[in-house]
């Protein structure tokens, strides 16, 4: 398997570049996917490696190209940045280099808004870096320069970045010491600068780094995650948390019923599952799963009562929830996350 692989898309193709394997801290392999209208995703195909193997980048798709910015190899950060031309099957044809990052960086987080490419935080060595850099590539797919932006609250690396309706959020994360479950937001200029930064009242579910963050139709999701420190064990979390923007930060979202399914890749043992809701007077929130194995059929529907957690003591690998909220008077309340713990 491979881990630490750099994944972006542009909505119609999925590319999966680089990555840390059992045997190699930073592959050269590049594979990439057409992702079809129901959602299904077609088989991966092997292009054209990367120039040279990098684990621990982070990768982009604008205007056609994909970028792969940084990453870890030889023993060190890198900031080279790569680019190739994306086409319409997906396919890659060859990788070139255009301007460097300012200075080297590995799990850093990447972000896209309109045409403009962010890299914030990550390491450099051992520690984390606090710095935001932002640069708009030409229609020919090169970087002219890179500029640097407002600094994040915190040092990080390790967390998630997403650029939601004229806004960057940044959460998550780990300062080298301990993880966070801060979020923080700054406005997007017409120019793609960033404004001071300021902190959002929603936190992530829990201290999470390596954590991922996506945006659709203003809605943030976050997903998964470690919590544990350097040097500890502790279970895994699937988590996925919702989040609607606003002009001056960050909030749940209102659902009438959320229903997910958590898939663990192989039969594991369960842990818990916990919720977190906010609930109006005359809300109601009534939550149920259900459980299988690889090889089984999904059973019943059970209510998972009415105070999180729930304590599981079961072995499986898919795992069903819905959520439902309701209210009498129309004012619904809200699921702000849901997570499965579960022992690796």
């Amino acid at each position: 398997g491979t881990t630490t692989v750099a994944l972006a898309s542009d909505g119609h193709c999925l590319v999966m570049a680089g990555g840390y394997t059992s045997s190699d801290s930073s592959a050269e392999e590049v594979y990439t996917a057409e992702l079809y209208g129901d959602g299904t995703i077609a088989p991966w195909t092997s292009q054209q490696a990367l120039p040279s193997g990098r684990g621990y980048a982070q990768a982009a798709v604008v205007r056609g190209y994909v970028y792969l910015l940084g990453g870890y190899s030889s023993s060190s950060a890198n900031s080279t940045v790569y680019y190739a031309k994306l086409e319409p099957d997906c396919s890659i044809d060859s990788w070139s280099t255009t301007t460097s990052l300012p200075s080297a960086r590995y799990s850093h987080a990447v972000t896209v808004a309109g045409d403009h490419i962010y890299v914030v935080g990550g390491r450099s060595s051992y520690s984390a870096s606090t710095r935001v850099y932002m640069a708009t590539p030409g229609t020919d797919g090169t970087i002219g320069s890179w500029s640097t932006e407002t600094s994040i609250p915190d040092a990080l690396y390790g967390h998630g970045a997403v650029a939601v309706d004229g806004y960057l959020i940044v959460g998550g994360g780990y300062d080298g010491y301990y993880a966070h479950d801060e979020t923080y937001y700054a406005e997007i200029g017409d120019d793609g600068g960033l404004s001071a930064w300021g902190t959002g009242t929603a936190s992530l579910s829990g201290d999470r780094w390596y954590v991922a963050f996506a945006a659709w139709d203003g809605i943030m999701y976050q997903v998964g995650g470690r919590s544990d420190s350097l040097g500890s064990s502790a279970s895994r979390s699937h988590t996925v948390q919702m989040f609607v923007f606003s002009e001056s930060s960050v909030y749940s979202a209102y659902q009438t019923g959320f229903y997910y399914a958590f898939d663990l890749a192989a039969d594991l043992g369960l842990v818990e599952l916990d919720w977190d809701y906010t609930s109006v007077s005359d809300g109601t929130v009534a939550v149920y799963y259900r459980m299988r194995t690889s090889a089984g059929s999904a059973g019943s529907w059970s209510s998972a009562g009415s105070s999180p957690p729930l304590s599981l003591s079961a072995t499986a690998r898919y795992v069903e929830v819905w959520v439902d909220l309701d209210s009498a008077s129309g004012d619904g309340s809200s699921l702000d996350e849901i997570s499965l713990s579960y022992q690796p």
